[in-house]
């Protein structure tokens, strides 16, 4: 468990500080707010599909509504 913690914390940070760290706030100020959540969530679901069932369309649904989530924070 602390080995996967080890891997995989440093693994979301650098996500979200590429993610919302960067991408949304470019997109934000070029084309406001609410295309750069729409953005942000999107490519968050494309970079997931590799997850186990990320594929198909609810949790394809649901890592959309995660990147919304995430971006609003």
């Amino acid at each position: 468990l602390g080995i996967a913690l080890l891997i995989l914390i440093p693994a979301a940070a650098t996500e979200e500080l590429t993610m919302r760290g960067y991408v949304f706030q470019v997109v934000e100020e070029r084309h406001g707010a609410l295309p750069a959540v729409a953005i942000n969530a999107s490519l968050f679901a494309l970079l997931h599909l590799g997850n186990p069932g990320g594929a198909k369309l609810l949790p394809l649904l649901g890592l959309f509504a995660a990147g919304v989530y995430l971006s609003l924070c």
